[in-house]
């Protein structure tokens, strides 16, 4: 008996986002940090959503960073509760967020786990959702990603096989983020 299975691979839109990074140490447990991001995909034709965030990274360990942060939602009007994770033990890199958007339910929520491979590159795995709890739809990715870093500068490439609950259908997409360090004001 012969099985046959196929599989539509269709290809999702690339997405690209810019991404500013601020950030002041007050001493070695506090910093203040800020992140402006001018849209959540620079391809997307007049989608243009900005979003800010001030952070106050807390380092309690030398290898653990916990951030609560507030965020602004441009395109929406929408204050932006945030909660960041970072673990960076030897040569394993972790960061994961959690977004929520209390007046429209909106959530986005993001994981990266890396091998620095060397200083300026990381190879690892990745996992990114958004969606709206009132609504109960979502879209999940995950995949594969690299990451480039060069002092103030840096670009992340990931693929993701993505499922979208709006039309129950899974994609594969590719997405570049480029980064922008500023230095310490300090």
């Amino acid at each position: 008996m012969l099985i046959s299975v196929s599989a539509k691979a269709e290809l999702k839109p690339a997405r690209a986002r810019l991404l500013l990074h601020g950030s002041h140490e007050i001493n070695d447990t506090y910093s203040l940090k800020g992140d402006f991001i001018p849209s959540g995909n620079l391809l997307a034709k007049g989608q243009l959503c900005p979003m800010g965030y001030m952070i106050l990274g807390i380092q309690p360990l030398k290898w653990l960073n916990v951030a609560p942060s507030l965020g602004f939602n441009f395109g929406s009007n929408e204050l932006i509760l945030d909660t960041r994770l970072q673990l960076d033990v030897g040569p394993t890199y972790f960061w994961g967020l959690v977004d929520a958007q209390p007046a429209s339910w909106d959530a986005y929520w993001f994981a990266q786990l890396d091998i620095k491979a060397m200083k300026w590159f990381h190879v690892g795995l990745e996992e990114e959702s958004w969606g709206n709890y009132k609504h109960g739809k979502y879209s999940h990715g995950a995949g594969p990603n690299m990451l480039f870093r060069f002092g103030t500068a840096g670009i992340d490439l990931a693929m993701h096989r993505r499922y979208y609950d709006a039309d129950g259908a899974f994609g594969t997409e590719f997405l570049a983020r480029f980064h922008v360090f500023l230095p310490d004001s300090k």
